[in-house]
């Protein structure tokens, strides 16, 4: 399984973008792997590079460089930072840039937003996962996620991953396989949860865990959104996973995707992957 190693983290260098930016450094330090922090600006004016994330003073922090290392320490860590600044559309530039640089996984911040705000002001986050095509873990808004931004530890042992006739969830089982190898947390449960009746649960094969990890299945009735955000708050996942197809329909344009309706909800991140099969 091929570990996420080219990461593009999109940020409006704004305090709520950090706990995804640590994400995305946390990913690229554990597979010596490239980490690009993109910014997207609408207006002219002069790249503000100085308000940029700090990546030395991150693993300075979080004991894994010296106190006053170089640039070149951080290299030889194997981790490849770029910073770059475009104007543009945002959701555009977003993937038009994971296209040139070959990213396998976006990192963002969303602001979680729902029903009429969202109808007013797009998630520039989700929109721009639709054009990439790759996965993107996206960080709600006040989540601080699964990686602790002052010591650069995370804990990772329940991942959530929601099944339905449609879209397929190959891709997301993969992808949650694939997260898990990425980090290496050591052990924990994949679970794969189903709300409806049993005999309709969407089996098949699963790929194989990684060493530790043990898949697992799970059937609710009811309503998916508010059954999937009950089981959240009982189990606590520190990550989901959900395959998706954006919007189909005007219902899903009116109430948001269930996707959109669950983010912030189920209080971890959320990884969303294309529905076609995953490169592993």
């Amino acid at each position: 399984m091929h570990p996420y190693r080219r990461i593009l983290h999109p940020t409006d260098l704004s305090p709520h973008c950090q706990p995804a930016f640590v994400h995305a450094l946390r990913l690229a330090l554990s597979n010596q792997g490239n980490l690009e922090i993109l910014y997207c600006s609408t207006e002219s004016g002069d790249p503000p590079f100085d308000r940029f994330p700090r990546v030395r003073q991150k693993l300075i922090r979080w004991g894994v460089l010296p106190e006053g290392a170089s640039k070149q320490e951080v290299v030889d860590l194997g981790v490849h930072v770029r910073k770059q600044v475009v104007w543009g559309d945002p959701t555009r530039e977003i993937a038009n840039e994971s296209f040139e640089r070959d990213s396998d996984l976006l990192v963002m911040a969303s602001h979680a937003r729902g029903g009429w705000r969202r109808l007013l002001s797009e998630s520039v986050s989700t929109n721009a996962l639709q054009q990439a095509r790759i996965p993107g873990l996206l960080l709600p808004r006040d989540e601080a996620g699964f990686v602790n931004q002052h010591t650069g530890e995370f804990q990772l042992d329940r991942v959530l991953i929601p099944v339905a006739p449609q879209p397929e969830s190959w891709s997301a089982l993969v992808a949650a396989t694939r997260m898990v190898a990425s980090l290496k947390p050591g052990s924990g449960i994949l679970l794969q949860i189903y709300v409806g009746q049993s005999h309709d649960f969407p089996g098949g094969r699963c790929p194989e865990a990684p060493p530790g990890w043990v898949w697992e299945q799970k059937v609710v009735a009811g309503q998916p959104v508010a059954e999937l955000m009950k089981f959240a708050e009982e189990w606590r996942p520190q990550l989901a996973v959900m395959a998706s197809q954006g919007q189909d329909s005007w219902r899903d344009r009116w109430f948001g995707s269930t996707l959109e309706q669950l983010l912030g909800k189920l209080h971890c991140p959320i990884l969303v992957v294309p529905p076609q099969p995953a490169d592993v």
